[in-house]
């Protein structure tokens, strides 16, 4: 496949209200035949917002404190390998809480450069137990604890480990769900 570039990027850093505008720059932005792996998590559809289950699933993406970065860090923190989906750490919003799947499929597919979809995949499984060894990452090992401390505060190393497990229980509870998106430029 000459040519094809894969991309992995989350869905779930940008705001709300700059999904459709994120989307439209995607598509300008890719070459015929790239390939980008976009991850996105959404609120289960049985979980009503007014419910107590809500405000449950909603704790990970209200309560984390502004990251202590520049515009290059939040930049690149969207960019990762296919192999993974972004880690908790970087930039949340509650793009995830507001946002239905299908809003999602239809942006990529409609505008002035549509994409192709190549695969829609449930993921949470697979997700949660990322996000649960995250946490183990960051409790366990030295060098990956340091380096977070070192770079982020005791505070947001503590507010890291709870939130993620956080996260991972709500996942596992059926609040959340995780999916991965496989679009093409064609």
């Amino acid at each position: 496949m000459n040519g094809t570039l894969v991309m992995a990027r989350s869905l779930d850093s940008i705001p709300r209200q700059s999904l459709e505008s994120y989307i439209r720059a995607l598509q300008g932005s890719l070459s015929t035949g790239s390939r980008v792996h976009l991850g996105i998590t959404i609120r289960d559809p049985s979980v009503s917002t007014f419910s107590t289950s809500f405000i449950l699933a909603a704790l990970p993406f209200f309560s984390r404190s502004p990251p202590k970065t520049n515009t290059a860090d939040a930049a690149n923190a969207l960019l990762i390998p296919p192999s993974l989906v972004i880690p908790a750490s970087a930039t949340r919003t509650t793009t995830p809480l507001f946002t239905k799947l299908p809003q999602v499929l239809e942006l990529l597919t409609s505008g002035h450069s549509p994409l192709k979809i190549e695969r829609v995949q449930n993921v949470s499984h697979d997700y949660a137990l990322f996000l649960n060894s995250h946490v183990r990452n960051l409790e366990d090992d030295a060098q990956v604890r340091g380096n977070f401390v070192h770079r982020w505060g005791m505070r947001k190393w503590r507010q890291e480990r709870f939130l993620t497990s956080w996260e991972a229980g709500a996942m596992n509870a059926g609040l959340l769900e995780r999916w991965t998106i496989v679009v093409q430029k064609s």
